[in-house]
């Protein structure tokens, strides 16, 4: 099912790459973590990645958006009823559809510097607890979840180097206990702008 939208959202960006002013291809590394997943919890970053395209469109003001296949990894740690200190991962690959708003605050020669901000929705294709059997139990890790995106970079000609940070808007999982959980996810991105 989530294949099936992957692709139909590719068919329905085509013509939006088609009319963009610009287009940007790249991708980099993240961390991910979730804020408080269960309660008397806590959740580490470990390194993942991201891949994928944007289409901007405007000059000084600008509107961004794009997919991206990102995959993610965090730490979990806990203590089980017995006291004893439980840990584990949780892998996850997700679609990630982030749509902003951007200003160029400085444009001259062959350098640009801009922030951006938006929403940020994160579709999720696979997702796997390893080291541990029912690390969270009964919670089901939400398919979609929504974040608020924060970022900056700058652009040296054709080359586009940034960074940016998701916060979670909704819960990553479903069930009441964990009705604080909220993700992270910091990103460094580099590629180019065609």
């Amino acid at each position: 099912m989530a294949s099936l939208r992957s692709v139909l959202f590719v068919i329905l960006l085509t013509p939006a790459l088609a009319s963009a002013q610009n287009v940007f291809i790249g991708g980099g590394v993240n961390g991910y973590f979730i804020n408080n997943p269960v309660d008397e919890a806590s959740s580490f970053m470990r390194r993942g990645y991201q891949i994928g395209a944007d289409v901007m469109f405007g000059d000084v003001f600008y509107a961004r958006g794009g997919i991206y296949f990102t995959g993610t990894e965090t730490n979990l740690e806990f203590d089980d009823t017995e006291g004893t200190t439980v840990s584990g991962s949780i892998n996850a690959t997700h679609l990630r559809i982030p749509i902003q708003g951007g200003l160029r605050v400085y444009d001259k020669d062959h350098l640009s510097v801009f922030v951006q901000s938006g929403p940020s929705g994160m579709i999720a294709l696979t997702y796997d607890q390893a080291d541990i059997v029912d690390l969270i139990k009964d919670n089901d890790f939400r398919s979609l979840q929504w974040g608020w995106t924060f970022g900056g970079g700058i652009r040296i000609n054709f080359m586009e180097f940034s960074v940016s940070y998701d916060t979670g808007l909704s819960r990553t999982f479903g069930d009441e206990e964990s009705r604080r959980s909220r993700f992270g996810l910091l990103q460094f991105s580099v590629g180019f702008t065609m």
